[in-house]
């Protein structure tokens, strides 16, 4: 077997697991014994990102933002939102940013009537605004975003969390480097407040 000793054939365990997999092959099968050291693999490579994202966001004021492709994930970032991030500050064409900028404007009008209409016509209004950032798409447009949950002193209120709907209009030519497995890394601005 010229992979007996490749990574993707070993697994490692203590003294105890070794001796009881040994003694008890039938029970733990070759399926078996891919299986959880692929789901093992997988939950230490979500607890290094999640860690890796709370130190990018705590000690960089930064956040790590996933691509919008569909209206699904428009869904989620923009249902309930009480504030809104949009930024498409790498855009220098000026008609581009104009149509950007009405973009995330209908899309915060939607989300405030998002209570008042029909799931149907909500449906409908998600799936016009991917077309149109699939539009965008094309002249190279990319967008990310995430809610994230944010605590504020809103008006004569005590502070409490309230939730964010950030999405960022973002053109890969101003700097590639950011985009990362399809997620963009953005640094908050120090007095980062979003809008009503």
């Amino acid at each position: 077997m010229s992979d007996y000793d490749d990574n993707s054939n070993l697994i490692l365990l203590c003294a105890n697991d070794h001796k009881l997999i040994d003694d008890f092959p039938e029970t733990f099968t070759y399926e078996l014994l891919v299986n959880l050291k692929e789901n093992h693999e997988k939950w230490v490579e979500n607890a290094i990102e999640k860690d890796l994202q709370d130190y990018i966001r705590n000690v960089n004021n930064a956040e790590v933002l996933d691509e919008i492709k569909n209206h699904v994930q428009l869904d989620i970032i923009i249902k309930n939102a009480h504030f809104y991030f949009f930024d498409s500050s790498s855009i220098t064409d000026t008609n581009l940013s104009i149509e950007v900028s009405e973009f995330f404007d209908n899309l915060r009008d939607l989300s405030d009537i998002y209570s008042d209409i029909e799931i149907a016509d909500k449906t409908r209004y998600l799936i016009e605004h991917e077309k149109h950032i699939k539009k965008f798409n094309e002249v190279g447009i990319r967008f990310f975003g995430k809610d994230l949950i944010r605590e504020y002193k809103f008006l004569n209120n005590p502070k409490d969390n309230y939730k964010v709907a950030m999405i960022v209009a973002f053109n890969p030519k101003v700097n590639p480097d950011s985009i990362q497995n399809g997620k963009l890394t953005v640094k908050l601005p120090d007095n980062f407040s979003p809008t009503i």
